[in-house]
């Protein structure tokens, strides 16, 4: 027996050489692809690994939040007039709670700079991503100031992290509005003797609080006078502060000296706050006043008269005011039962101040008046003042009823005698 045939049934040459050119072309595909290949596959992995190392070594986004730090203000730029100040809000984000240091450069020699919070001077705040802390710096521009911008530099620190703002203050003599003084009354009239008040307006037009001293002097011819200017609300306050955009009373009182002649006196009221000034011009027109006094040249209000004589007494009238007396009356009020007073000059036509007068009085008693002590009232008047004075006249019996006494006396002793010479004898 012929063995078996493992090679399959014999294959005709044609057959077999395709089959060969199969092979090469499979073996020729294999090398012309598995170059190709091995890059691609080898880029693929160096970025599935790039993508993992990033994935593990990154910081998420919420991660980057919490590590922030972040200051700013709404208002990084303000204008303000020399001797003003300025306040801005700041405003410090983080997004998880931490302590912030605050440091403030750029400050101008005369200038002062200073973070406010809580009612204190800070130099650093605790903040949180959902309570930032309420925190100002305000800044104090002196008078002398010049006009421009000056840069001032807030810093923030808190471990590594670091954030800055730049706040600008522009120094400019008309900005942050104005202040004005006024008054509906700055004109009054009267006499020396009274009290003059004005009420007068403080308008504060800025937008900042001002806080105001106040100062009123007199014009020509106040010397002895007295002027004071004092806040409607605070009296015994020597400064008071205005609210922006609201207004304050001002009170002023003016005392004249009791002897200012009659003219119109001017008086000045200001208010001062920094750079800002407002002034009032204020008068008084004093139209003078009338006080008489009533007096004798020595001083002394007593005389003697006698019963039925006549007996003359001296009274000076004087204006001690600061205006003419006009009409000056004298007249008086005797003892009743026939006593009678008459005066050289009954009315003083006119009595300057300063300037005075003397009238001669005559007293006569009633001629049936006892001996004593008896008051005679005098009074000097005019339409603005009057004065009165008691005098004490003390009445002695008159001297002719005194002989008559002794003749009678003299006569009954007479009498007595011839009775006794006569009829003794007998």
């Amino acid at each position: 027996m012929e063995p078996a045939s493992t090679s399959g049934p014999a294959m005709e040459p044609r057959s077999l050489q395709r089959l060969d050119d199969r092979r090469d072309h499979h073996r020729s595909d294999q090398r012309g692809t598995r170059p190709g290949w091995n890059v691609r596959g080898r880029a693929v992995r160096v970025a599935l690994a790039v993508g993992l190392v990033a994935a593990l070594v990154a910081p998420s986004g919420a991660a980057l939040a919490q590590a922030g730090l972040e200051i700013s203000t709404p208002y990084p730029g303000v204008s303000v007039q020399p001797g003003a100040s300025a306040s801005f809000q700041i405003d410090i984000t983080t997004s998880e709670a931490r302590q912030v240091d605050l440091a403030v450069s750029g400050v101008p020699e005369g200038w002062t700079a200073a973070l406010h919070g809580g009612g204190f001077t800070v130099s650093s705040v605790w903040a949180t991503k959902d309570q930032p802390p309420d925190l100002n710096l305000d800044v104090k521009v002196p008078d002398e100031a010049p006009e421009g911008t000056t840069s001032l530099t807030v810093t923030a620190t808190s471990g590594g992290l670091t954030s800055r703002l730049v706040v600008e203050v522009t120094v400019a003599a008309q900005a942050g509005g104005t202040v004005a003084l006024t008054s509906d009354f700055p004109n009054l009239k009267g006499r020396s003797d009274q009290t003059y008040t004005f009420n007068l307006q403080l308008e504060n037009d800025t937008p900042q609080q001002l806080t105001f001293t106040l100062s009123a002097t007199g014009g020509a011819g106040t010397e002895g006078w007295t002027i004071d200017a004092r806040p409607a609300s605070q009296s015994q306050a020597a400064s008071f502060t205005v609210d922006p955009g609201a207004s304050s009373g001002v009170t002023v009182t003016v005392t004249p000296a009791e002897d200012a002649p009659s003219a119109t006196y001017d008086v000045a009221v200001q208010a001062v706050s920094g750079a800002f000034s407002a002034e009032q011009p204020l008068s008084v027109q004093i139209t003078g006043n009338v006080t008489l006094d009533l007096s004798t040249p020595d001083q002394r209000l007593s005389t003697n008269a006698t019963a039925g004589g006549e007996k003359q007494f001296t009274l000076v009238v004087r204006n001690t005011g600061s205006s003419p007396a006009e009409n000056v009356t004298i007249s008086a009020t005797p003892p009743s039962g026939g006593w009678q007073v008459t005066f050289d000059i009954e009315t003083i036509a006119q009595l300057q101040p300063n300037a005075s007068q003397n009238v001669i009085a005559t007293i006569k008693p009633a001629g049936e008046a006892i001996a004593g002590d008896y008051v005679v009232t005098f009074r000097a008047s005019s339409a603005e003042s009057s004065e009165s004075v008691e005098v004490r006249v003390t009445v002695e019996t008159s001297l002719i009823w005194g002989i008559v006494g002794l003749a009678i006396i003299a006569l009954v002793i007479g009498g007595l005698l011839y009775v006794f010479q006569r009829y003794g004898r007998r």
